[in-house]
């Protein structure tokens, strides 16, 4: 710093010390390129007395730029979650438009457009192909998602029970633990956190594929529990599960839009390319997410399911899935960081 000041001999200079710089390092008798010395509250610790006025009014605009400069760069950091809000809120107030069976028929506008765009046509197919040899990534993965997660929320929820907690709840939160994860949201949270988006796509899909079987073997072995004897409903226990409509479903939905999107990527490589770096695509994919967050909520106001919680259990599961998400997400850090060979 004192080089750089030596060296503008002719220029005046406002200097901003931190709170571990000394003032006595910049004398300003030594240094008269100095008009000001400042610490990083912008308390003005040394001015030359004929400037005071005009720097101190130099400074506020400064201030007041770097205020506003601090406001935009918070809420891009956070666009996303700010987008979430917005997405909820539009949900709220116009459901008919994004739900199930509405106006745009999201079920296969948006799970169609968003997958195709999202997991299907900006992956590259060689990337997806190489992702298949990390076995133990995978074996991890999937037995972290499929089992570790299930029975740890199983036994938490088994706790839950013996309290006054609406045993509906705890049965649905079961079932939540007992579900795939989403493909979307895994794909584009992990491209935003820097990740492996190939790994995280391919074993969203290959997640879902194994739940199919998985997941409902699981929640009607917990089922069987005595516990929940009161809310089974006995009338359908001859009812088998459909797997093939399951599997139509999923292979619409979800694996034709993936093959579409690799054809098309595959046929037309450059343009696809060109167009992701072009129009800065990362920030479409956050808004393909939020199109799915808004499709959701949409179906959910439109069949008024917060409606039928209670306030005091909606606020309860809240702060449960919240807990979850943490735990959860802290366990797979450490597991991944062990140092285990092999």
């Amino acid at each position: 710093m004192k080089e750089y000041i030596i060296d503008k001999r002719d220029s005046s200079i406002i200097v901003i010390l931190s709170d571990n710089i000394s003032l006595d390092i910049l004398s300003p008798i030594v240094l008269p390129q100095i008009y000001a010395v400042y610490n990083d509250k912008l308390v003005r610790l040394y001015c030359l007395p004929e400037m005071v006025s005009s720097v101190d009014q130099y400074i506020k605009k400064i201030s007041k730029r770097s205020c506003s400069s601090y406001i935009l760069s918070i809420i891009r950091k956070n666009r996303f979650l700010i987008g979430t809000v917005i997405s909820i809120c539009l949900a709220y107030l116009f459901p008919n438009v994004g739900k199930t069976g509405g106006y745009i028929r999201s079920e296969w506008s948006i799970k169609w457009g968003c997958i195709i765009f999202l997991s299907g046509l900006f992956l590259r197919t060689n990337q997806l192909a190489k992702e298949f040899l990390h076995i133990r990534l995978h074996a991890t993965i999937q037995i972290y998602n499929l089992f570790i997660i299930l029975f740890i929320i199983y036994g938490f929820m088994l706790l839950l029970s013996i309290t006054s907690m609406n045993k509906t709840l705890i049965i649905g939160i079961i079932i939540m633990g007992s579900s795939s994860t989403t493909i979307s949201s895994n794909v584009v949270m992990t491209k935003n956190a820097l990740g492996n988006e190939h790994a995280a796509l391919l074993n969203a899909v290959l997640g879902n594929l194994l739940s199919i079987f998985i997941s409902p073997a699981m929640i009607l072995y917990f089922m069987k529990n005595s516990i929940f004897d009161s809310l089974s409903n006995r009338k359908n226990n001859k009812d088998q599960l459909d797997y093939g409509h399951v599997i139509k479903n999923l292979s619409l939905t979800v694996l034709l839009p993936l093959v579409i999107g690799q054809i098309i990527h595959l046929l037309w490589t450059k343009q696809v390319t060109y167009i992701r770096d072009k129009f800065y695509l990362a920030e479409i994919n956050n808004l393909a997410v939020l199109t799915l967050i808004w499709s959701v909520f949409c179906t959910a106001f439109a069949n008024r399911s917060f409606q039928k919680i209670d306030t005091k259990d909606l606020f309860i599961l809240i702060i449960i899935d919240a807990g979850i998400y943490m735990i959860f997400s802290l366990l797979i850090m450490i597991i991944a960081r062990l140092p285990i060979r092999h």
